[in-house]
């Protein structure tokens, strides 16, 4: 956690660490990257409930707001207008502030069970781990990704500005802006001829149990992704560099550069590329790049002069970059099959999201499945 952390992020990480402190630990025998059954079964039992319980909140907010609304409406009739509508207001703004903060806090303690059910050991002595408490406190929260000083690299170097601003203006909004959009669409849809007019502030209750739902499926998701993602990241890199101790000067450039080039074409600096960068840059730490890492161009015409097997490597490190957020983008395969066009292969996008499904379904990330994956991507055309 830094200082330059949103005021909620510490929150969350500060809760987070009390609610670890008062718990026993939970050991993890085989890797926080591989989920065995029981850790399966355990995590999809965490997200179920929370799910659930996202719903209900959201149900209960929309019917108590309608419920204001129903009992505010004898003011209206009466002409009472700006009484009607104070209490229509305060009513609204009570209910949705408390729902936020019940989601808010319900997140943060299921990402934290999450965690815990994966085996991953939050607040040790390390850095790396406040990081990820970190991260784990955003993915709840739903706040994006910060910009970290990655040796100089821009995720947004290739983004449109304009696409950018819309898309922080909708996450700001989101929020506030639901149960308006659900009850101005379905009183559309439904006339007061087919609905009792005091039926008609509750009909967006289940649309908002449905749209807690789904955003509460997709927070545990991402959450899912974090806890193993550094763990996967540095099994990955082990299997990657493992034949391969050192490299030459330029493959280690371009080791680096395929996961700069990665983080820009998706657009987003996520907590598991930026593991994995630390990973990579711990295997070259005497590599000074001749100038920025974040320039896909520059990362293409550094692989054609690089000998087969080192090449070998440094597609691998793009293939962990391209699955480590649990997506491939468009423009990450078009990267991908110009990266391997360069040195003469022909990727198999079929192997490459057998890689990601095994990393998404926590399972186990052994040698000879990197190996079959790698000698397919690999193949001369």
């Amino acid at each position: 956690m830094s200082a330059s952390d949103p005021l909620f992020v510490r929150l969350g990480v500060r809760y987070i660490r009390a609610r670890h402190g008062r718990l026993p630990p939970k050991a993890d025998q085989d890797g926080v990257n591989v989920l065995n059954a029981d850790e399966r079964a355990e995590i999809k039992r965490i997200a179920r409930w929370t799910i659930v319980r996202a719903a209900m909140a959201g149900a209960t907010s929309t019917a108590v707001s309608g419920a204001v609304e129903v009992a505010a409406t004898p003011l209206l009739t009466a002409g009472h207008v700006v009484s009607y509508w104070f209490l229509l207001l305060l009513g609204l703004a009570l209910a949705s502030v408390l729902e936020i903060l019940f989601l808010y806090w319900d997140a943060l303690r299921s990402v934290h069970e999450l965690s815990r059910a994966a085996g991953l050991p939050l607040f040790s002595e390390t850095d790396e781990r406040e990081r990820l408490a970190a991260t784990m406190a955003r993915a709840a929260l739903e706040m994006p990704n910060p910009r970290l000083d990655l040796e100089g690299i821009d995720p947004w170097k290739e983004a449109s500005r304009a696409r950018l601003i819309i898309a922080s203006l909708v996450y700001k909004a989101k929020i506030s802006a639901t149960n308006f959009l659900f009850k101005a669409l379905v009183r559309r849809a439904i006339s007061r001829a087919a609905l009792r007019s005091y039926l008609v502030p509750f009909v967006s209750v289940p649309f908002t149990a449905m749209w807690n739902g789904i955003v509460a499926f997709l927070i545990m998701r991402e959450a899912k992704l974090r806890v193993m993602g550094p763990s996967a990241a540095h099994e990955l890199v082990r299997m990657t560099f493992a034949d391969k101790k050192e490299l030459e000067p330029a493959a280690a450039e371009a080791a680096l550069r395929a996961v700069g080039a990665s983080i820009v074409k998706k657009e987003d600096l996520h907590p598991n590329l930026a593991a994995l960068f630390r990973e990579v840059r711990a295997r070259v730490p005497h590599t000074t790049p001749s100038h920025s890492l974040d320039d896909p161009k520059a990362f293409i015409a550094r692989l054609a002069g690089i000998n087969e097997r080192e090449s070998a490597v440094v597609l691998r490190v793009l293939v962990i970059a391209s699955v480590l957020d649990g997506r491939i983008s468009k423009k990450e395969r078009a990267l991908l099959e110009e990266a391997f066009v360069a040195t003469g292969r022909a990727v198999q996008m079929d192997k490459l999201d057998a890689l990601r499904v095994a990393f998404t379904s926590g399972d186990e990330l052994t040698p000879a499945l990197m190996e079959s994956v790698v000698s397919g991507l690999t193949a001369a055309r």
